[in-house]
């Protein structure tokens, strides 16, 4: 699939950031736009993330949703905009937030890194509850060199992600994710072989043999290529949420990178709402 056109608002900071311990961050910035071609086609590339069009039609034909495709999506596919948490008032779905920004950073990933990782999408059209994060590595890529699928600088990525778009800054969302991340060592072949297994079922041989080549780490060594991301609304990034963390609990020598944009809150829900309405 062609890169869709709103990954060009990835933008790369020429500043140097380090942290508090001396380790290397790179930052981006998304630089968002009202252009309406460019959200049109991204609100119709983010809902394959969810449910092919074919599907779409297939699921709501002769049911009571049939030509009401809006509000299936919004009350069977999507998560709710709001969510109530421990008894506390109505609040943006944290669940939303980060299927959103999970997505966004598995795009960035696939298209605008030089590696350019195929990034199956099998993550978040199979939840057994819309309103639960799926389990799991948050994100992994694949890069296969050549054919024998037996290359050992193929590499797996795996990315931790941690967003703080809310109201309330957080500076520790970099260190969480950096946290969380040296767990992927335990569970990124869980996460690979129910990948498999789903690609088998679907019939698609081939995808399920790239993705089992890496589950034969003893005759088929590979590269792994590690990361944590964090992604911080405009409002709550500045230089502390880098440079006041100490990494030294990175076992991993993760890739650190970081992003912020203007009010990714309001973007997140107008995306979905777009998805929803356009479909």
């Amino acid at each position: 699939m062609a890169a869709p056109s709103y990954v060009q608002w990835f933008v790369k900071s020429s500043e140097e950031y380090k942290t508090k311990d001396g380790k290397n961050v790179e930052v981006w910035e998304f630089k968002h736009n009202d252009d309406e071609t460019i959200l049109k086609e991204w609100a119709w590339y983010f809902r394959q993330n969810y449910i092919s069009d074919n599907e779409l039609n297939d699921l709501t034909i002769r049911t009571d949703y049939e030509g009401h495709k809006k509000e299936f999506l919004i009350e069977k596919v999507f998560p709710d905009k709001k969510m109530r948490y421990k008894n506390r008032k109505l609040s943006d779905s944290i669940v939303r937030i980060g299927d959103f920004t999970e997505i966004l950073i598995a795009d960035f990933f696939q298209f605008c890194t030089e590696n350019k990782y195929w990034i199956p999408r099998t993550r978040y059209d199979s939840k057994d509850n819309r309103n639960l994060s799926p389990k799991g590595t948050d994100i992994i890529g694949f890069k296969i060199l050549d054919d024998s699928m037996k290359n050992k600088k193929d590499e797996l990525l795996t990315v931790e992600v941690k967003a703080n778009l809310g109201k309330v800054k957080n500076n520790r969302k970099l260190l969480q994710a950096i946290k969380d991340a040296q767990k992927d060592p335990l569970r990124y072949e869980e996460s690979l072989f129910v990948m498999s297994k789903r690609f088998l079922r679907e019939h698609k041989n081939e995808e399920a043999e790239k993705v089992k080549r890496f589950l034969n780490k003893t005759d088929n060594p590979f590269t792994f290529i590690r990361s944590a991301s964090a992604i911080f609304n405009e409002k709550n990034f500045s230089k502390d949420v880098i440079e006041k963390i100490d990494t030294s609990c990175d076992k991993l020598n993760l890739k650190l990178i970081v992003f912020h944009g203007d009010d990714l809150i309001t973007l997140c829900q107008n995306l979905y709402e777009r998805a929803a309405n356009e479909a």
